[in-house]
């Protein structure tokens, strides 16, 4: 696969190439070019791993070497014999690293490996046993081998695809969210390397957008300038010619030449023609003169004593005492009534009461003569003390006075008096509306003060904006020289400005385009992971059909689309629930399992497996039904090319089911177990032991040796006879193996005798095997080749031991009655079992014929060699069957 610089240029290339294109033709250029590569048709590791050794790991000291079968390998480790070990061995032989080190939260992401890892003394010190795990195998008949020499955080250079499902990563990616849970899915459905070439290609190609986008290739500001201007007055977005853009400018450019001259006064740019206007000052104020004479005499009038009258009169009554006045006369008859006489007393007061009368009428005419004058004189004053002073912000400022401060500066004090003015205008009118509403002296007093601050704040104001005003000219006089200078170059260097706008735009084109390429990038990369995703649910819902006990609630995995990326949602039976809350822990450690497995099939068809101890986190059925079913898929079909399969567990019924299922495969299955010596000093060390008859007269061996000391007690008697029982069986069960379907044939079913080798052992189908021996005795005996000159005395000596073993050891009908056999007697009856078992050589590499594996033994050891029938022996006779 290309690297994601290469993509990213290859599809650089071509958009660059397309010139002016649109969207719809950049999409598919990209989809031309990101094609995900061709499903393999062939197993990627077609070969099988010899074995793996161990050395300074955990507790491992000296060298452990783990020889795997060609099929299904077993390797029983009680609770702290070593187990973990070897899962950290292979992971540090694969990653580089262990899982517990390469959790990011947590106490376990405390763990650094290159201090736990290595084995160490009960004191915790290091030993000088360095760390070391390699691996050896075979690939298209070649042989290979992959070291790890202590390297922390690296792992070894081509080591063979081994996969590791270890039991503290059932749920790494059930717990991810769903985005992640794709994204890891994705990485193990085989994506990994596109996945993570094609988002860095899409971030490349979004870096180089930004570049073209940001990109500074003009020769000068002049013409940076120039480019900017000329796009903001020609819409420079579409194709146009060069030459035709060189006019635009040209003749733009004479246009600003002539609003430059002198005498011009032709429409200019915005922001110039804003600040062609001269700045205001502020309006002058009326004198407060005649209002202060107001003032006093409305404090006059209102000091004035207010005349009264002694009796209300209306107007009526008033009308007949002026008529009465007029005509009475003093001693004749009353004009009003004829009857009574008037007298001067009483046109005297007649007249008093009218004078009172006029008095009120005067002081009423001339208050309200006050009032008016000071309402109509107040309202005069509004439309004479507006202020047109024009407020821009800072950014304008700063784009007509540039770097000037001085203007700046001067044009803040007058903005501010400018703020000033307006309040305290809006003071004076508040007090206007107040005097307009009651005129009074003290209303109108209030309105004299607000107008004599007005008439104070005008004299700064003034000033202000004076200054501001000489600078903006000078400013504006220095613009216009300065924009008839940028005009003229303009109009001079048309050309030019044209060709770096065309080149502009184009890096504009491309820019687009390359933005459009990585969004299509990364829309084609979640296509193709939700494609691979959907195509991995299936898998993983066969995996959990298989693994599901009854009555467990139905998965369904949803894959849909995300903001950035698909999300795997993982849900229960049709519904919208989701598993995570659902399930139990075990259940939820089956979907973890099942994951893995799915994805195992998809990413690495024929690779290798390792699964550590299921039975730690799965339930009793689902370990059964991984133990049948589930193993038997990832080894394949019987009798044909599979995978490699081990299975590492501290749990005996596990073994039996595998046994169960699994032990008439073909290769065959191998079972090896750890265990801890203590008698190493400084400290325990484990070992990696084969279950074969070797191991059991090894045992049988070393027992009575170690015990030299103790003959003849009773528990070391009873002990070595179970021993040496047990080698017997071994070595009869495995005799059983040679003449048998995986050996040489001649019994052409072990059914019964594998059922019974686990449960009641396999010496009373002795009969059987012996009937065998001495048919193959006799076809050996007609044979005249002298390959056959062992058979005699292999038989004779195994049907010795079977004769003597009711006189050496515990029989199956044994009781707390028996006598036990002397250890002499045991001793003797050990030499035999050795020598027998060691005629297997399945177990000690040294030992087996050069080429043979630990699980072909049947057909390759030296018992095999010795009851093989060659091209003279007369086959048919004594086996019909084979024929």
């Amino acid at each position: 696969m290309e690297s994601a610089k290469m993509l990213a240029q290859r599809i650089e290339r071509e958009i660059e190439s397309l010139g002016e294109a649109s969207e719809k033709r950049v999409k598919e250029v990209v989809e031309h070019i990101a094609i995900p590569p061709a499903e393999p048709s062939t197993y990627p590791f077609n070969g099988y791993v010899e074995s793996v050794r161990v050395q300074g790991i955990r507790s491992f000291g000296a060298e452990q070497e783990l020889e795997l079968s060609r099929g299904l390998t077993i390797l029983y480790a009680e609770n702290g014999t070593g187990k973990t070990s070897i899962i950290d061995a292979v992971e540090l032989l694969t990653k580089g690293v262990t899982t517990r080190a390469s959790q990011p939260a947590g106490p376990a992401g405390e763990v650094k490996d290159e201090n736990n890892v290595p084995y160490s003394d009960v004191d915790g010190k290091l030993t000088d046993i360095e760390p070391n795990v390699s691996i050896s195998w075979i690939q298209d008949g070649k042989p290979g081998r992959a070291v790890w020499n202590g390297a922390w955080g690296q792992a070894a250079a081509d080591a063979p695809p081994v996969q590791l499902i270890a039991r503290r990563r059932l749920r790494e990616v059930i717990n991810l969210s769903g985005a992640d849970r794709a994204d890891l899915l994705g990485h193990a459905a085989g994506l990994g390397d596109l996945a993570q070439v094609w988002g860095d290609a899409q971030k490349a190609l979004d870096q180089r957008g930004k570049e073209l986008s940001s990109v500074e290739a003009l020769p000068s500001a002049a013409m940076q300038d120039a480019v900017t201007w000329a796009e903001g007055v020609h819409d420079c977005t579409s194709a146009v010619p060069v030459e035709e853009i060189a006019k635009l400018v040209e003749r733009n450019a004479q246009q600003a030449i002539a609003r430059c001259a002198p005498d011009s006064r032709g429409p200019g740019e915005r922001l110039s023609e804003a600040w062609e206007a001269p700045l205001p000052r502020p309006p002058e104020v009326l004198p407060a003169a005649g209002l202060e004479d107001l003032v006093q005499r409305l404090t006059d009038q209102e000091s004035r004593e207010v005349p009264r009258l002694s009796e209300a009169l209306d107007q009526a009554t008033l009308r007949l005492l002026e008529s009465f006045a007029e005509v009475a006369i003093a001693g004749e008859a009353c004009p009003a009534c004829t009857v009574a006489t008037v007298t001067s007393d009483r046109i005297a007061a007649v007249h008093r009461l009218l004078e009172s009368v006029r008095d009120v009428r005067e002081y009423q005419e001339a208050d309200s003569a006050l009032r008016k004058e000071a309402r109509g004189f107040a309202q005069g004053f509004r439309p004479y003390l507006e202020w047109r002073f024009p407020e821009w912000d800072d950014a304008a400022v700063r784009s007509f006075a540039g770097e000037d401060r001085n203007f700046s500066a001067a044009y803040g004090e007058a903005r501010s008096s400018k703020t000033a003015w307006d309040q305290q205008c809006t003071v004076l009118w508040d007090r206007i509306e107040t005097a307009g509403r009651e005129p009074s002296a003290d209303s109108m007093r209030s309105v004299v003060e607000a107008l004599r601050r007005l008439v104070d704040l005008r004299e700064v104001a003034d000033r202000n904006a004076r200054a501001a005003e000489h600078l903006r000219s000078e400013l504006l006089r220095d613009r216009k020289d300065a924009e008839l200078a940028k005009a003229t170059w303009r109009r001079d260097n048309a050309r030019a400005i044209a060709e770096a706008i065309d080149a502009r735009r184009k890096r504009d084109v491309d820019a687009r385009n390359l933005r459009i390429a990585a969004q299509r990038l990364k829309a084609r990369r979640a296509e193709v992971l939700e494609a691979k995703l959907t195509a991995l649910a299936e898998p993983i819902s066969s995996w959990l059909r298989r693994l599901a006990p009854d009555h467990t609630p139905s998965v369904r995995l949803q894959v849909s689309p995300g903001a950035q990326k698909p999300r795997l949602n993982v849900l229960v039976g049709q519904g919208k629930q989701t598993a995570i809350g659902r399930l139990s822990d075990s259940q939820l450690d089956m979907l973890g399992l099942a994951v893995h497995l799915a994805t195992l099939e998809q990413e690495q068809s024929g690779a290798p497996v390792i699964i550590d101890d299921p039975t730690d986190m799965l339930d009793a059925a689902t370990v059964e039904k991984l133990a049948g079913e589930g193993i038997g898929d990832l080894l394949g079909p019987p009798n044909g090319p599979g995978r490699q399969v081990v299975v590492l567990t501290h749990d005996e019924q596990l073994v039996r089911s595998l046994w169960k299922h699994h032990g008439a495969r073909w290769p065959l299955t191998t079972q090896w177990f750890t265990e801890l010596d203590r008698e190493i000093e400084p400290t325990p060390q484990s070992l990696i032991k084969p279950r074969s008859p070797q191991e059991y007269a090894d045992r049988l061996k070393a027992l009575l040796q170690s015990n030299a000391d103790a003959e003849n007690r009773i528990w070391l008697r009873s002990a070595a006879g179970n021993l040496a029982r047990q080698t017997l069986e071994a070595i009869i069960g495995d005799l059983f193996e040679v003449v048998g379907p995986r050996g040489l044939r001649y019994l052409p079913d072990l059914s019964n005798v594998r059922e019974d080798r686990e449960k009641r052992g396999v010496l009373k189908h002795f009969d059987l095997l012996d009937e065998q021996l001495r048919k193959i005795q006799k076809m050996h005996a007609g044979c005249t080749e002298r390959c056959h000159a062992n058979v005699a005395e292999f038989i004779d000596e195994l049907l010795e031991m079977h004769a003597e073993r009711g006189d050496y050891l515990l029989n199956e009908a044994s009781h707390a009655n028996c006598v036990y056999p002397r250890i002499a007697q045991v001793r003797e009856y050990q030499k035999k079992l050795s020598k027998n078992a060691n005629r297997f050589q399945h177990a000690r590499r040294k030992s087996r014929v050069p080429g043979a594996r630990p699980d072909d033994w049947p057909e390759t050891s030296e018992w095999s060699r010795a009851l093989a029938a060659c091209s003279n022996c007369q086959v048919q006779q004594f086996f019909p069957h084979l024929s």
